[in-house]
């Protein structure tokens, strides 16, 4: 109950809820707002992604198309390299073997196929190569081929022996 009069009481109107409700409606907006920032940002990102990724894609085909060709490059070199170092290897081979062997010996065969060397010739004393190859670093599993037979026009034995590379 309401003692006092009529004239001295308060009255509130329809336009005193405006402002709540305008306040209410924009916290809602804002609520509504934060909820779909996420979104918005994230779209704002991916076109910013997009245009950089376009903007480095030209730049990225050449590095790429850059590194086919230095790839393809290496290969060349490695093939190439691979044939010096075979090539290179019969040089040391038959260099060890001109150490290695007696001046009374001297070879009129010598292959080497994927490192399985074979050589042939005629010495003054055939007993004692074997032991001396397979002290040799580049040299390993020395088997005598055949048997050593006398030749009798120079008055040495013939020799035959199969070895592989050390590698």
């Amino acid at each position: 109950m309401n003692l006092l009069p009529d004239a001295l009481r308060i009255r509130q109107t329809r336009w005193a809820y405006v402002p709540a409700a305008i306040l209410g409606l924009a916290v809602l907006a804002l609520l509504v707002a934060l909820g779909f920032h996420r979104i918005i940002q994230n779209r704002i990102l991916l076109r910013k992604l997009d245009q950089q990724i376009l903007s480095l894609k030209a730049p990225v085909e050449r590095t790429q198309a850059r590194r086919k060709q230095v790839d393809d490059l290496e290969k060349r070199t490695r093939s190439i390299e691979d044939l010096l170092h075979s090539r290179d290897m019969n040089l040391e081979i038959l260099r060890e073997l001109t150490t290695i062997l007696p001046p009374d010996t001297y070879l009129n065969t010598y292959s080497n196929r994927d490192g399985n060397i074979q050589i042939g010739g005629f010495s003054g004393s055939p007993y004692d190569l074997m032991p001396k190859l397979e002290k040799s670093p580049l040299l390993k599993d020395v088997v005598q081929r055949g048997s050593i037979i006398r030749d009798t026009q120079t008055g040495k034995d013939r020799f035959s022996f199969d070895m592989k590379l050390e590698k």
